[in-house]
C-alpha cells in the first residue's frame, strides 16, 4: 500500500514515534489508535507500512487499534513500556 495518503503532520508525528522506538529497542511498543468515518483499517495499514518500510521498526513493536467511528480522521500515538497497561480507545477523542 502506498503511504502517500498520510498527510505531512501525521508523517512528522510518526517520524517522532519511530525515533523514540529506535532509541529504546525492545523495551517499548508504539500504539497507534485511529478514529474515523470510514476506511480506518486502510489508514492503519498505511501507518504500519510507513513505520516498517521507511523506519525499519519491527511490526511486533507496533500495535494498531481501530478506535471506531468519528466524523473526522483522528490519530493517537502512544509509547508504552513493556508490561504496562496499553492505552484504550476513547470514543470522545
Amino acid at each position: 500500500m502506498s503511504t502517500t495518503t498520510l498527510i505531512g503532520q501525521t508523517k512528522a508525528r510518526l517520524d517522532n514515534l519511530a525515533i523514540q522506538l529506535q532509541q529504546s529497542p525492545g523495551e517499548w511498543k508504539g500504539y497507534v489508535i485511529i478514529y474515523g468515518p470510514r476506511r480506518v483499517p486502510q489508514h492503519l495499514a498505511h501507518v504500519r507500512d510507513y513505520l516498517v518500510e521507511k523506519h525499519g521498526i519491527s511490526s511486533d513493536r507496533i500495535v494498531l487499534v481501530n478506535g471506531g467511528h468519528n466524523k473526522k480522521v483522528r490519530t493517537e500515538l502512544w509509547i508504552v513500556p513493556t508490561g504496562a497497561e496499553p492505552p484504550k480507545p476513547d470514543p470522545n477523542f
